[in-house]
């Protein structure tokens, strides 16, 4: 092969090497274009949805507002006359507590009220046999 051929051979081999890589460019850029589109639709999709779903939060959150003061309100007296309700019950058992003890105290006074007005009647009569065996005992 003569010098010149060579050269048109490398040329015909550059060329179709500059279609292959300009095939490939035109592939590239239109493919990057395709995703671009894509990704554009998707970004316009979601800020749609984004603002649909603040427009939601925004409405819920007005209308907690609105509801939650009142019935926070009477949740709180709720919960005040429930606790001043269980204040009570717990005072009521503690006097009803107090109240058996000294119920208990009286009765235990009572008993030796009546011991000590039967030894004093039995000092009077020192004559009685039994109230001497009891004066004994209770010293």
């Amino acid at each position: 092969m003569s010098r010149q051929n060579q050269i048109d051979e490398e040329l015909r081999d550059l060329k179709l090497r500059f279609e292959l890589l300009d095939g490939d460019r035109k592939a590239y850029y239109e493919s990057s274009q395709l995703t671009i589109r894509k990704n554009k639709e998707e970004i316009a999709q979601l800020a749609a949805q984004n603002k649909e779903l603040r427009s939601t939060i925004a409405k819920l959150r007005k209308f907690e507002k609105d509801i939650t003061p009142s019935s926070a309100m009477n949740m709180t007296a709720f919960e005040k006359f429930d606790h001043e309700v269980i204040d009570s019950q717990k005072r009521c058992d503690r006097l009803k507590c107090e109240l058996e003890k000294k119920e208990k105290q009286l009765y235990e006074l009572e008993d030796n009220y009546f011991d000590l007005k039967k030894i004093a009647e039995g000092v009077k009569n020192k004559n009685n046999p039994q109230m001497k065996v009891n004066f004994f005992f209770f010293s």
